[in-house]
């Protein structure tokens, strides 16, 4: 028998701490890992603490990595990696000034970190630093020239910057590099989209989502695109996909609140807006969607309205930091300084309320300074920049930015024009960047910021009793609180129709979304009784199918015969005004009347029926009526809405009587006198200033 020699095995050697840990890491878990490597304090490896600090943020603990980082980078200050993550961390944490300096160190210890400088210009983005962020990214772009995530960064802030060619050609050569990233077809959208070339926006869009189908972001601004184009149908499917991906998007929920509010679907709007709160409690667009929203909605209590606008005050006034100001002896009466702020200084109804009454204001008791929030511009924009010396379009500021410049302009009162409206930059007036505030024009309730010091009215849509709607103090303007700028073209009054087409055209040329299934049962009643009588609803929305749908499930339920309508669109404003000759009376929706419309309507001998309210907005028809002149055709509630409008459509030598005569009434009343409208104006910012002056000279 032989004899085999058999061989020892080498032995392996265990695994290195670092490789165990590591493998642990990589296996996820975390807890393990830590466990090996050991405390921090007693642990002089670099790769390690920063291996153990990356497990800590893995579990949720940030203040232990932060401990680990630190740690790493006191035993090997050159730690490039360590200086950036722990500089990720903390901007993640909002501590923005120490993110900064880490990765400044970052970059001391490795100039040619791409990383550092992408995740620098980020930061600095963040901070409103536009041109030390472009250089950061511009310094990563240099040691990665084609880098398709720099590339996004950097298109992104040159489209702030409104620097939209070289946006597009940065976008462009990202998707060059790299055609498959969806980020960058999504922000080339949302370039393209702010240029109007929306078939180029959709198709970056839906080139996005094809790429990454749970792409919430892009669907969500893909929403936006269809709901301007007036596909509302498919918009509110784009919303709900991104919803779908990502439940807690705010800005979806916001998207799809602002759709819900253009097809009347009130109380959905008032959940999504709640729903985007839900989401981000910041969102102050939301905040402004929900408190414009229950306008529309009779049922929703004025204690309700009062408290969700003092909720949106309490948000702004935390993420302010105000001014103080102290007046001067000589202050008392100088030339006052007047800020307007507004995003709707053009062919708009605020533009239409305001162009005469500026026009008016006299150089040596006014000077006045225009903060821009939109940048739209039109012959109108044209006007008012001749008008008013100090034009500022403020669109990419700040906040903070853009109260420093008002502060630096020297306001001495400044407007708000437009309260929860669109553009609006109310949060503004937390920072107190004048002394004096007030609310005015734009909006019809309180906006519930603090800093906010009066809001003008007059005596009927501010009465004493209802001052306690607004936090705000109710100024009261005489007459009214509105002036209105006859259009500067020549239209005719044409005769009462109904005299030659054998029957009364009643007209509502109101948004859509205030035609409630309340106001169109109301309005049956007085069709029906009414013999061959029609209603003829003139917006933009009622060319959208998906609008028309709903009005036509309301007149079912109100039971308003579907071939007494006339529905019609937008088109220009001679053509639109020329369409009241074809109406001989206008209904005012409630509880949200007319403003522009039914002064409109007046010019053009077309009185309207309005019913009394109970707050700011709902007495917006009883001020103006008032004002023209015409106090019979304010009704005290529905049934006397529904006498007056019987008894006055059954009497048209009475209707075509005043209709001949209503353009100049109305030229003569307060509704059109600017000039008297212009020193009441003035008076009351005289006074406001006085008043500020004499309580706080010392």
């Amino acid at each position: 028998m032989c004899n085999h020699l058999t061989a020892r095995p080498t032995p392996i050697p265990p695994p290195s701490v670092p490789q165990q840990a590591a493998a642990l890491y990589a296996e996820g878990r975390l807890s393990a890992a830590l466990a090996v490597i050991g405390p921090p304090d007693a642990q002089p490896d670099a790769f390690l603490l920063n291996l153990a600090a990356a497990c800590h943020i893995g579990l949720g603990h940030p203040e232990a990595a932060i401990f680990c980082w630190q740690q790493a980078i006191r035993h090997q200050p050159d730690f490039a990696d360590a200086h950036c993550n722990l500089g990720n961390l903390l901007k993640s944490l909002h501590r923005y000034a120490e993110a900064e300096s880490a990765y400044r160190q970052a970059l001391r210890c490795q100039p040619a970190d791409a990383d550092a400088h992408n995740s620098l210009g980020d930061l600095l983005q963040g901070q409103n630093r536009p041109a030390e962020a472009e250089t950061a990214y511009r310094h990563a772009l240099r040691h990665r020239p084609n880098d398709a995530a720099i590339l996004n960064n950097l298109g992104t802030l040159l489209h702030e910057m409104d620097r939209p060619a070289e946006a597009e050609a940065t976008f462009r050569q990202a998707l060059a590099s790299a055609p498959d990233t969806p980020q960058v077809h999504s922000n080339l959208g949302n370039l393209l989209y702010a240029l109007h070339r929306m078939a180029e926006a959709e198709a970056a869009y839906r080139q996005a989502v094809q790429l990454q189908p749970d792409y919430a972001d892009a669907h969500s601004n893909l929403g936006l695109l269809l709901q301007e184009a007036g596909r509302s149908g498919e918009a509110e499917a784009a919303y709900r996909q991104a919803l779908r991906h990502n439940p807690h998007l705010a800005d979806a929920h916001y998207n799809l609140g602002r759709l819900l509010k253009e097809l009347g679907r009130l109380a959905e709007a008032e959940q999504s807006y709640r729903q985007a709160l839900a989401c981000n409690p910041d969102h102050l667009h939301a905040h402004s969607g929900l408190l414009f929203a229950q306008n529309y909605r009779a049922e929703t209590p004025i204690e309700v309205c009062l408290a969700d606008a003092r909720h949106y005050g309490e948000r702004v006034a935390a993420l302010a930091q105000p001014f103080h100001h102290q007046p001067k002896p000589a202050d008392r009466h100088r030339t006052l300084r007047i800020g307007l702020v507004s995003g709707d200084l053009r062919h708009h109804p605020v533009g239409y309320f305001l162009e005469s009454v500026v026009a008016h204001l006299h150089p040596t008791e006014v000077t006045l300074f225009a903060y821009d929030t939109a940048g739209q511009e039109d012959g109108l924009t044209q006007r008012f920049r001749r008008l008013i010396p100090h034009w500022r379009t403020v669109t990419h500021l700040s906040d903070a930015a853009l109260a420093q410049q008002i502060h630096a302009d020297g306001i001495d009162i400044l407007l708000d024009l437009a309260g929860h409206t669109r553009h609006n930059r109310l949060s503004l007036f937390a920072w107190k960047p004048a002394p004096v505030q007030v609310a005015w024009l734009g909006y019809f309730a309180t906006t519930g910021v603090a800093a906010i010091d009066y809001i003008l009215g007059d005596a009927i849509n501010l009465p004493a009793g209802e001052a306690d709607h607004f936090t705000e103090k109710p100024w009261h303007l005489p007459d009214c609180y509105l002036c209105f700028t006859p259009p500067d073209f020549s239209l005719p009054v044409a005769p009462l129709p109904a005299l030659s087409t054998g029957g009364v055209t009643f007209g509502c040329f109101n948004h859509a979304s205030k035609i409630t299934t309340a106001v169109l049962t109301c309005w049956a009643h007085i069709v029906q009784a009414v013999p061959n009588s029609r209603l003829l609803l003139k917006h933009a929305g009622w060319m959208d199918p998906v609008v028309r749908r709903g009005l036509l499930e309301k007149c079912q339920q109100a039971n308003l015969a579907w071939d007494r309508l006339l529905l019609e669109g937008a088109e220009t404003r001679e053509g639109y005004l020329a369409c009241y000759n074809r109406v001989d009376m206008a209904l005012d929706p409630f509880p949200y009347p007319g403003g522009t419309t039914s002064v409109e309507g007046l010019w053009m001998g077309v009185p309207v029926l309005t019913r009394q309210g109970n707050r700011f907005l709902s007495h917006q028809g009883e001020t103006l009526l008032r004002a023209a002149g015409l106090s019979a055709w304010i009704a005290a509630d529905e049934a006397d809405y529904l006498r007056k409008a019987i008894a006055f459509a059954s009497d048209l030598p009475r209707l075509a009587s005043l209709r001949a005569g209503l353009r100049p009434q109305l030229l003569q009343s307060p509704l059109c006198d600017a000039p008297r409208f212009a020193r009441h104006l003035t008076q009351a910012w005289q006074e406001m200033w006085a008043i500020w002056c004499g309580a706080n000279l010392i």
